[in-house]
């Protein structure tokens, strides 16, 4: 089995830590895998699958910016929509506490 189709990236605050959830595709025969990878509630690093998926791209640039889970092995990521000047990540259960 090929998983070659990437349908999703998800990052999640779930409290006590943080989750990334990634969903797969294989077309034959058909079949979805979602891998699982907890972090810390702090954060973590996890490496980027944009070598293997060039639509990763986007869904990395989003979580890094409002999670704040970075990604090793791929060029600096550029905000897609908040300033320099934001201080925290929106998407955390403590941000504006």
């Amino acid at each position: 089995i090929s998983f070659d189709l990437l349908l999703d990236i998800v990052g999640l605050d779930l409290g006590k830590e943080l989750e990334m959830m990634y969903y797969l595709c294989a077309s034959e025969p058909w079949q979805i895998l979602v891998i699982k990878v907890p972090l810390p509630a702090e954060g973590g690093t996890v490496p980027s699958i944009t070598s293997l998926f060039k639509g990763a791209d986007w869904y990395e640039r989003e979580i890094q910016e409002m999670l704040g889970v970075k990604f090793s092995g791929r060029e600096e990521i550029q905000r897609l929509f908040t300033t320099e000047q934001q201080e925290g990540f929106p998407l955390r259960k403590d941000f504006g506490s």
